[in-house]
């Protein structure tokens, strides 16, 4: 094999590699900036529902994709508090928002409504932060983890990903449902 073939891809692959910026080495993340009061500003919200039934012929589970609901943050007056004066952290939120949410089955759209959230359930009791993972614990003990893609003194954007899973109308199907929401906050001025 003839290396001076090889040389140019080395050197190619060396400059492509090396170009990388500082942005896609990591989020920032200054987690001393996390405790206090922060105002939900943006929402990204995607969910798709999926159900489950068992085939007669085969008695194989068959899954297929049912709805994809899409929400935009319509108006917000909520804020969530981070509390690292007690042992857990805790977090609470006080407010509402509104979403305008989109559900769309088989890509038509079957629904449009606003609707109005009091709290975000599953991420709001305990709170901690491991490295570039924040670790909500509900009451019922169970934990739910998000993304921190960027924590400084006025921002803190959070992604995380939730499944659910039930009963779909009592004939031994099943409903899941997959979340995936980004919360986007800023510091409330004290």
């Amino acid at each position: 094999m003839n290396l001076s073939k090889l040389l140019p891809v080395f050197f190619l692959s060396l400059i492509i590699f090396s170009s990388c910026s500082d942005d896609e080495a990591g989020a920032t993340i200054q987690p001393e900036a996390a405790p206090g009061e922060w105002k939900l500003q943006d929402l990204d919200y995607a969910s798709e529902l999926y159900i489950s039934t068992v085939d007669a012929e085969s008695g194989q589970t068959v899954e297929s994709k049912f709805a994809d609901v899409t929400g935009e943050l319509k108006e917000s007056t909520m804020f969530i508090t981070f509390d690292d004066q007690t042992d857990p952290n805790t977090c609470s939120a006080t407010g509402s928002y509104t979403l305008t949410l989109t559900t769309k089955v088989a890509g038509i759209t079957m629904d449009t409504s606003d609707e109005t959230f009091t709290s975000f359930e599953g991420l709001l009791n305990e709170w901690r932060i491991e490295g570039n993972k924040i670790i909500f614990t509900s009451l019922d003990g169970s934990e739910t983890e998000g993304t921190i893609n960027k924590l400084t003194e006025t921002e803190f954007i959070i992604q995380t990903s939730m499944e659910n899973e039930g009963d779909f109308l009592g004939d031994g199907s099943t409903a899941r449902t997959v979340v995936d929401l980004t919360l986007y906050l800023t510091k409330n001025p004290a």
